[in-house]
């Protein structure tokens, strides 16, 4: 009878045996899977936390080049035709060229040397929004390609509206390229959209232009939506097709020389965009 007890005694010490070393297995799964868990959460966070300081040091880089840019833009009207500011807001994203006395902080500066006076343009390409520049005393074509570096990627907004000081208005297109408008209000956004739908996170600057056209004499010309004010060059061009020059004069309306891209102002409603619901009313 003995024998047999201790058979049945150690059956059960050894079925204990097991059940504690299942039961082990099971802490041991359970405090894997929480610092599994906590491991993840934390690199989540982490990505959305370096996704979000990138927008928000790709949107300062941007907003701080648009910003430097616009306010720096100057115009003499005797020349105007080298001093064009061209626009165009018609499309899904704006286009803007203009030429300006850029500071030695300015993106690509080191490349012009003591060349301050220079043409720029911003506009979007697959995504990225792209800085164009080349020196206003020589002319494109001798320079070769202009200087061009994309300022930020999966740029999903950029927009703009002018102030017209005489009219005390915002427009939502500028149609005088001889003249400079008061300021100027930036929209741009780095947050994804379905189509239909504006973007969640949208960064509005008013950049005041701190410039106004400048004529031989020295007096200055306020801005002008073009409507009445001053001549609009967009009566002497083709916009039909991408390339096409002002006639009697073979370079002043070159999207090349301008540093546009082909595609500028090349669509039919191009004049009608009377407002702009990305900004705020006007006071």
């Amino acid at each position: 009878m003995r024998p047999m007890k201790n058979k049945i005694s150690r059956a059960r010490r050894n079925g204990f045996t097991l059940i504690e070393i299942m039961i082990a297995i099971t802490i041991f799964a359970l405090v894997m899977a929480a610092i599994y868990s906590t491991w993840s959460a934390v690199l989540r966070g982490s990505r959305v936390g370096m996704k979000a300081a990138g927008e928000v040091q790709r949107m300062r880089v941007s907003v701080r080049a648009l910003e430097e840019a616009i306010a720096s833009a100057v115009m003499y009207v005797d020349n105007a035709k080298y001093y064009t500011f061209a626009t165009d807001t018609s499309g899904s994203t704006a286009y803007i060229s203009f030429v300006a006395r850029l500071p030695a902080s300015f993106p690509g500066s080191g490349m012009f040397g003591d060349q301050e006076m220079r043409r720029v343009c911003f506009y979007v390409q697959d995504g990225n929004l792209m800085l164009r520049q080349a020196p206003l005393l020589e002319a494109t074509k001798k320079i070769g390609k202009p200087y061009e570096i994309a300022l930020a990627p999966n740029v999903t907004l950029f927009d703009m509206e002018f102030y017209d000081g005489m009219a005390n208005k915002w427009y939502a297109e500028w149609m005088s390229t001889n003249q400079l408008p008061k300021m100027v209000r930036v929209a741009l956004s780095f947050s994804p959209t379905t189509e239909g739908r504006r973007p969640e996170n949208i960064t509005i600057r008013s950049i005041p232009l701190a410039g106004f056209a400048i004529t031989r004499g020295g007096a200055g010309v306020m801005g002008g939506s073009g409507n009445s004010l001053a001549p609009n060059l967009r009566n002497n061009m083709s916009f039909n097709a991408p390339g096409a020059r002002a006639r009697g004069d073979e370079d002043a309306w070159d999207p090349e020389n301008l540093l546009l891209p082909s595609t500028y102002r090349t669509g039919g409603n191009f004049g009608t965009k009377q407002s702009n619901a990305l900004f705020p009313p006007q006071d």
